[in-house]
C-alpha cells in the first residue's frame, strides 16, 4: 500500500490504473515514486553520470513534492565534472502544466553556456535537463520543441509523479534540420488537439520517428 498526503491509501493497481489512464491532472509524490527513478545505465556515459542523472531526477521530485505543491521542476546540470567537485546546477520552479528552466539564473547560465558546440557524448560540456510531468505524461511537444531548439542540451529527461522515466538523447547522427521538419509535422497533428491525449498523440508523432533524425528516445 501507498501513502498519498491527506491518508488516502492506494494499492500498487490501482496506481497503474492511475498512470495507464493518464490524469489530466496532477497527482501528489510520494517516497516510493521518488526510490521508483532508477539508474537509466545510459552505455555512452560513465557510471558516474549515470548516478547523478538519477540523483538529479531523484530531486527533482523531492524540491517538487516539499518546495513547489508537487507542481513542475526542472534541473539543469553539466555532464564529466569531476566528481571531486561540487556538482553544478540549477532549480526552477514551475506551475502544474509548465516550467521555464531558464527562469532561475544558474541554470540559465549552464543552458547557455559557451562550448564546442559538437554534439558527440565525448564533447566537453554536456547539458542535461530534467523535470517532472505531474499529470504523468510522456514526453510532451513543448519539451521536444525546447530540446532541438537550444543546441547545447543533449539529454532532456521527464519523469512522472509516480516515477515513471522517459528522456529524448542526441546521438552522432542528430540531425537538426531534419529535427525541426519532424517537429513542424507534429505540431500539425496539434493543432486541433484539445485534450491531453491528444496532445500525447501528437507527440508520438516525433517521437516514433526520432531515431530517424538522429535522437535516442527511451520509454
Amino acid at each position: 500500500m501507498l501513502l498519498f498526503s491527506g491518508g488516502e491509501f492506494m494499492s500498487e493497481t490501482q496506481l497503474m490504473d492511475l498512470f495507464n489512464n493518464k490524469r489530466d491532472h496532477k497527482v501528489q509524490i510520494t517516497t516510493q515514486a521518488i526510490e521508483k527513478i532508477k539508474n537509466l545505465n545510459i552505455p555512452a556515459l560513465s557510471a558516474y553520470d549515470n548516478e547523478l542523472i538519477k540523483n538529479m531526477s531523484q530531486l527533482v521530485l523531492k524540491v517538487a513534492a516539499t518546495e513547489n505543491n508537487h507542481n513542475e521542476v526542472a534541473i539543469t546540470f553539466k555532464l564529466f565534472q569531476n566528481p571531486e567537485d561540487n556538482v553544478e546546477y540549477g532549480i526552477a520552479l514551475g506551475s502544474e502544466h509548465h516550467v521555464d528552466p531558464e527562469s532561475d539564473s544558474a541554470s540559465s547560465k549552464i543552458i547557455n553556456m559557451a562550448e564546442s558546440g559538437s554534439f558527440t557524448i565525448e564533447a566537453n560540456c554536456v547539458v542535461v535537463l530534467t523535470h517532472n510531468h505531474p499529470s504523468l505524461s510522456d514526453i510532451s511537444l513543448d519539451d521536444v520543441g525546447y530540446f532541438i531548439t537550444k543546441a547545447k542540451l543533449k539529454i532532456l529527461i521527464a519523469v512522472t509523479n509516480l516515477g515513471k522515466t522517459f528522456y529524448i538523447m542526441k546521438t552522432n547522427l542528430y540531425n537538426r534540420e531534419k529535427a525541426f521538419a519532424l517537429l513542424r509535422e507534429a505540431i500539425a497533428h496539434n493543432q486541433s488537439a484539445t485534450t491531453l491525449q491528444e496532445k500525447q498523440d501528437a507527440a508520438r508523432v516525433f517521437l516514433r520517428n526520432a531515431s530517424k533524425v538522429g535522437i535516442d528516445y527511451y520509454h
